[in-house]
């Protein structure tokens, strides 16, 4: 009897992707592939609420890349974190001032895009507003021996956001302060 090559959905195999260390391991879910070389590069998001079961970071999201398969499930690396534009637009009020900051941050083993908002409770001045952005360079140079693991760490769970909050709060006052993209540039 003839032997029958199977093609579409037959020829293909589910993975588990789960997330890197730092994170237990969580199954971040499944997907589908007929070759497991195909799967990486790969990209999958999460809220951290599904991640941490807390749902008061349910704003956070977290970008994982597949980067090894093993058997059926697929290791991942972190991408990209990010806040959903809508609760950024929900924090602004009438008379606040916004400072954006962005800036390329070299730590030990990464190089990221990271981009910080700074909300106040009064219009600022231009020189004030420059105090601000320095203040906040001076905090981040703090973490340039941080491994990329460590510092994402800190910056999900809100370590960075406060250190850099006790310090602009010296100069004005300050309403919120949002670490809202960190994007891994090269490793």
């Amino acid at each position: 009897m003839a032997k029958v090559k199977l093609t579409g959905w037959k020829q293909k195999r589910p993975y588990i992707i789960q997330a890197p260390e730092k994170f237990d391991y969580h199954e971040l879910g499944t997907t589908i592939s007929s070759d497991p070389k195909l799967l990486i590069g790969r990209t999958i998001s999460m809220s951290l609420a599904d991640l941490t079961s807390d749902r008061a970071k349910q704003h956070l999201l977290v970008v994982f890349e597949v980067i090894e398969v093993a058997g059926d499930k697929a290791k991942t690396k972190f991408k990209r974190f990010g806040i959903q534009a809508g609760y950024l637009k929900s924090k602004i009020r009438k008379g606040m001032s916004k400072i954006d900051y962005q800036s390329d941050l070299i730590i030990a083993d990464a190089t990221l895009r990271i981009k910080i908002i700074v909300l106040t409770s009064q219009h600022l001045t231009t020189p004030k507003r420059k105090d601000i952005a320095s203040s906040i360079g001076r905090v981040l140079a703090k973490y340039k021996e941080a491994t990329l693991d460590e510092f994402v760490q800190q910056v999900l769970f809100g370590k960075i956001g406060h250190d850099i909050y006790k310090k602009v709060k010296k100069i004005c006052p300050v309403g919120r302060v949002e670490v809202f993209e960190i994007k891994k540039i090269s490793a």
